[in-house]
């Protein structure tokens, strides 16, 4: 049950490196840590894990068919684009100083969903191991029934075959088995 929580906790911190300085609603980022996923630069070992895999690939898909699409500005030319790259920049570094009210409840809701998804997966196993348990439980108690009954059979055939082997000497059966 630990090897379980651990495995959940480093997946846990696992997706907060994957996402550190990664904004999921920018598509160039998702991109990135959707073709890391893919390479395998990182394995998930929990149901959190995956759960975060299979979210990255769902904005993946949405990034492709255009449902979420890249921040377009109004310049054309380089001179526009290096306007607009140093403006992502000053915003970047607004953004690292100064996390926003969103960003903190995004990451407390993902962080309340990661620990619930952590508490079903624990007490799944948690009642796949009461069921094991009681079912090898029932399996003893069955055990020690059958080993008792044996016993007693045993005990019951030995006597039996005792009485009939003290008879087959003696007259009684010879009295009985010849007729006068």
């Amino acid at each position: 049950m630990t090897d379980l929580r651990e495995n959940m906790l480093r997946d846990k911190e696992l997706i907060k490196s994957i996402t550190n300085g990664a904004d999921l609603n920018n598509p160039d980022d998702i991109e990135k840590i959707y073709r890391d996923l893919q390479s395998g630069a990182y394995t998930f070992e929990s149901e959190v894990g995956r759960n975060f895999d299979d979210h990255v690939y769902e904005l993946y898909e949405k990034v492709k068919s255009g449902k979420i699409s890249k921040e377009t500005s109004g310049t054309s030319g380089k001179k526009g684009k290096k306007i607009a790259i140093s403006q992502k920049k000053k915003n970047v570094d607004k953004k690292a100083l100064h996390p926003s009210n969103s960003e903190k409840r995004n990451n407390a809701k993902y962080d309340q969903v990661i620990n619930e998804l952590a508490k079903e997966e624990l007490k799944k196993k948690e009642k796949r191991r009461k069921i094991l348990i009681v079912a090898a439980s029932l399996v003893a108690v069955l055990s020690f029934g059958y080993f008792g009954v044996y016993n007693y059979m045993l005990g019951r055939t030995e006597a039996n075959n005792e009485t009939l082997a003290a008879l087959k000497g003696s007259d009684v059966l010879s009295a009985k088995s010849t007729p006068k």
